[in-house]
């Protein structure tokens, strides 16, 4: 794996990887080896397939002696494609592969819906990040910019206008820092989002 082999080769200086899966999104194409043994089709097999990916990713880290000083992160642009009714549940799983489930929230990809922006969000680094600690805070991948940044030692790029935070506060200790982005709630069905020197406007759409 080219991802293992990048690895390897940088174990001795800072580095940054960037591993897009290209499970779950359909159309799913799978090994077959995982197919074969998948009690939920094509789309179990895609979720087990990253599952093993990301463990060698984990064992390489601790095997080269590195896993302590390195953060990964897991997580994803949006929620799982859902379908909204059992026709159309049937035919994606016809035609492609299946669909995703993020149960209990509401929607899904392409929907202002819990289920469409809120994701799982999984850091993981031995001795710096606690482990089995939970945050309630709000942040966005924009955020992950500035926190690499600070957390590898080096600095933000100060030639343009950086819009995340840096989590780092939050990775650590689980309580929010100066630069915490915080959250109020303005009249139905617009969510503010204020940062000091401007705003930022999301509005929700309603079935």
């Amino acid at each position: 794996m080219d991802a293992l082999r990048f690895i390897h080769d940088n174990r001795d200086r800072p580095f940054f990887l960037y591993f897009a899966h290209h499970y779950v999104h359909s159309p799913i194409y799978v090994p077959q080896n995982y197919l074969r043994t998948s009690r939920h089709g094509p789309y179990g097999a895609a979720v087990a397939h990253v599952d093993f990916t990301v463990g060698a990713i984990l064992d390489t880290l601790g095997d080269l002696g590195i896993g302590e000083r390195t953060l990964v992160v897991f997580t994803s642009d949006n929620g799982a494609a859902v379908a909204p009714t059992p026709r159309e549940l049937a035919e994606r799983r016809r035609n492609s592969g299946g669909v995703g489930s993020n149960a209990p929230l509401r929607g899904g990809k392409g929907q202002t819906w819990e289920g469409g922006v809120r994701e799982p969000f999984i850091a993981w680094c031995p001795g710096t990040v606690p482990a089995g600690a939970e945050c309630r805070e709000l942040c966005t991948t924009m955020d992950l910019l500035p926190t690499f940044a600070r957390m590898a030692g080096g600095p933000e790029p100060q030639d343009r206008t950086i819009d995340g935070r840096d989590l780092t506060p939050l990775l650590t200790t689980g309580i929010a820092g100066a630069d915490c982005r915080p959250v109020g709630r303005v009249s139905d069905p617009v969510t503010l989002l204020p940062r000091p020197e401007e705003h930022l406007w999301v509005r929700a759409y309603y079935d």
